[in-house]
């Protein structure tokens, strides 16, 4: 039996990408996928928030067993419907969780990453790409709704779930959607 997400109420509110069905490709992660363990000792990546799909397309040609995940499946109809506030996966299941372009868009990160957390083996990576917070065009964007710095993330989030900031970079690669901040955070169970 199936159960309405808590978070169901909101999704009027979320963001199709811009771009169409053109998969977007955006610059930070070309540049935090650098910091990716490689598959033969990562093989199985969670894609979360995989939106038109050119990221899992591009990790599955790097050689990664990819489960693409969305909300909204339109964009890309292999994806896995579900919600990253509860994501439908075992515990333990995935060696990356890999989320650019979506963690914005949730409304709990603290719950958000709780769920990448518990989806990820002892081991883990999970790269998070997010605007920086203050990235005011991508602020005022009405889907997102999460946005921090670095301290924000580290003490607000990661020390409280045992997670520890491996890499950290703030880059600005495009203007269109300004400077991003690369996570890259180890999975300690």
């Amino acid at each position: 039996m199936s159960r309405e997400s808590s978070f169901s109420k909101y999704y009027g509110y979320l963001s199709k990408s811009p771009i169409g069905s053109v998969p977007c490709l955006i610059p930070e992660t070309t540049r935090a996928m650098e910091y990716l363990p490689p598959p033969i000792t990562h093989k199985k990546v969670l894609d979360a928030g995989c939106g038109q799909g050119g990221w899992t397309v591009a990790l599955r040609g790097s050689g990664y067993e990819v489960t693409a995940v969305d909300l909204d499946t339109s964009q890309f109809p292999e994806a896995v419907k579900a919600d990253l506030h509860e994501l439908p996966f075992e515990d333990n299941q995935f060696d990356i969780v890999f989320c650019t372009g979506a963690f914005e868009h949730c409304f709990a990160p603290f719950i958000v990453l709780s769920e990448f957390k518990r989806v990820s083996r002892n081991g883990g990576v999970i790269l998070i790409t997010l605007p920086t917070e203050d990235n005011i065009p991508l602020l005022e964007d009405a889907g997102h709704y999460c946005s921090m710095s670095r301290l924000q993330m580290e003490r607000m989030y990661l020390k409280k779930l045992n997670l520890a900031l491996q890499h950290y970079e703030r880059v600005f690669l495009d203007p269109v959607v300004g400077e991003h901040q690369i996570f890259i955070i180890k999975v300690q169970k």
